[in-house]
């Protein structure tokens, strides 16, 4: 009786924020908001889930556009491209999937300080959100970022530092559409696990692995409290801060704009283009 007081005790109260169908720079800006504010102290620590009203390619931060995305068909089927502040590959996002951030304090003692240790807290909350719809069949591995189903991949993440903040953010699949990802992206099976030739063979999604269709509402709910139990918090729901709607305001134009979407492009471009000078200048001596 005593432990269990005290277990009870120990749980903590984090702020759940759940933001429904924005488009794809909005909700990328959301993120960083909830970051920057918790930086200043001004929010606790906090888990976002989004989605997305519209299809986009969701690009790590470091990589190249023309490397990773078929423009024209972008253009063609109206799939925007929105650059993240966190590194790893590039992924498709639409509205059947729930896109979530954990935004910690870093160093906190329910995501570890260390890059693996955090990934491994945070993909213990999507496999019990797994588990909780039913799958048996599942595991986690945070070498690779990912959570898998019957060995196929159904959730990918990425992660970044900022100002004393981790944050740790991911898809959980609910449905898919691999025929678009395979026109936009360029290696659509780049980022998937062991000798595949078709994206279906190591990507998947909860409603294909459950053979049922399972609605939003019921997904988020699992997912939700499969990061309540492997965290062992209790999620408050909240709405975002004035500071955070203001810092949303000022940083959704960045990441719609073409000099933050092509920020590693024209980096690469400068320093092709300074190289070559550099070349025919020393071909000139």
């Amino acid at each position: 009786m005593l432990y269990a007081l005290l277990m009870v005790s120990l749980i903590e109260e984090w702020r759940f924020i759940f933001v429904d169908t924005v488009d794809g720079p909005t909700g990328v800006a959301i993120s960083e908001a909830i970051t920057l504010a918790m930086s200043k102290n001004v929010v606790p620590n906090t888990i976002l889930f989004w989605r997305v009203k519209s299809p986009f390619i969701c690009l790590g931060r470091n990589q190249l556009v023309k490397e990773e995305v078929h423009e024209a068909a972008c253009k063609q089927l109206e799939v925007g491209i929105v650059r993240r502040t966190e590194g790893g590959g590039a992924g498709y996002c639409d509205e059947n999937q729930i896109l979530y951030s954990i935004i910690v304090n870093k160093g906190h003692l329910k995501i570890p300080y260390s890059i693996e240790g955090a990934y491994t807290a945070v993909l213990k909350g999507v496999n019990e959100g797994l588990m909780k719809l039913g799958l048996t069949n599942t595991s986690f591995e945070p070498k690779l970022q990912a959570v898998f189903v019957n060995g196929k991949k159904v959730s990918g993440n990425a992660q970044t530092s900022f100002g004393g903040v981790t944050v740790v953010s991911g898809s959980f699949l609910v449905k898919f559409d691999y025929k678009t990802m395979c026109k936009v992206l360029k290696e659509p099976i780049k980022n998937l696990k062991g000798e595949i030739k078709t994206p279906e063979e190591g990507l998947t999604y909860v409603s294909r692995e459950l053979g049922r269709s399972v609605s939003i509402k019921e997904a988020k709910e699992a997912l939700k409290q499969g990061f309540e139990k492997a965290l062992h918090v209790r999620l408050i729901p909240r709405k975002l801060a004035n500071e955070e709607l203001r810092l949303v305001e000022e940083l959704k134009s960045k990441y719609a704009s073409h000099e933050w979407t092509y920020y590693m492009d024209i980096k690469e471009r400068k320093r092709q283009e300074f190289k070559k000078k550099g070349l025919i200048q020393l071909a000139g001596k």
